[in-house]
C-alpha cells in the first residue's frame, strides 16, 4: 500500500516546517542582524519556496492534466478544478472522469480529497476499486479553510478516497466513457 498523501499536505506541511525552521533560527541564532532583517530574510526564503512549488505544480505536475489536477510525486492523480466549480459544480465530475481515462492510462491510481462529489457517485462509477480514508490534521485545516472559501461546502462532509484503476473492470469503463461523453454534450 502506498503512502496517502495529497499535495495540499505536502505544500501546507513544507510551509509549516519551514516556518518552524525559520522561527528557531530568529530565536536562537546569535548574530548582530537587525530584527527586521531577519524577518526580512524569513520572509524571502518563504515567498521563494511558495514560488517553486507553484512552478512546479503549474509546469511540471500538471502537464497534460484537465484544469488544476497533478500528477503527484507520490504516483497518484489529484483532481482540481480550482475556482471553476464555483459556476458549475458538474465540472469536478467532468474532470474525475477524464482523470480516470488518463490514469488507466499512465496506470496511476486516482486520489481524490474533495466535498464535490458523493460515495454515491463514487460507488456508481467505481464499484469496488475505491477505498476510502480519514482526512489527515493537515487536511482538515485545508478542509476549514475551504468552508470559509466556499460556502455550499457547509452541508457537504469531506471524502478522501484512492480510486484503484487497475481494478476497475471494462463494464465501468464504458459507464465511464458514456457519461463523459454525455457531460461534455451537455456543455457544448
Amino acid at each position: 500500500m502506498k503512502k496517502v498523501v495529497s499535495m495540499n499536505e505536502l505544500i501546507w506541511g513544507t510551509l509549516f516546517s519551514t516556518v518552524i525552521v525559520m522561527e528557531i533560527i530568529v530565536l536562537f541564532i546569535e548574530t548582530t542582524l537587525n530584527t527586521f532583517y531577519l524577518f526580512l530574510i524569513m520572509a524571502s526564503i518563504i515567498l521563494l519556496e511558495w514560488l517553486i512549488i507553484f512552478l512546479i505544480l503549474k509546469y511540471v505536475l500538471g502537464k497534460g492534466l484537465p484544469l488544476d489536477s497533478i500528477l503527484s510525486p507520490f504516483g497518484f492523480i489529484e483532481p482540481h478544478v480550482g475556482r471553476k466549480c464555483r459556476k458549475n459544480i458538474f465540472y469536478f465530475e467532468k474532470v474525475c472522469l477524464e482523470i480516470t481515462i488518463i490514469a488507466i492510462q499512465k496506470k496511476k491510481d486516482i486520489l481524490i480529497d474533495s466535498w464535490l462529489i458523493s460515495k454515491r457517485n463514487l460507488e456508481k462509477y467505481f464499484g469496488k476499486s475505491v477505498e476510502y480514508f480519514g482526512p489527515t490534521c493537515i487536511q482538515k485545516f485545508v478542509n476549514w479553510i475551504n468552508r470559509v472559501t466556499f460556502q455550499r461546502k457547509n452541508r457537504k462532509k469531506c471524502i478522501r478516497c484512492v480510486i484503484h484503476t487497475n481494478a476497475l473492470t471494462s463494464e465501468q469503463i464504458g459507464v465511464i466513457d458514456a457519461k463523459l461523453k454525455e457531460l461534455e454534450e451537455r456543455n457544448n
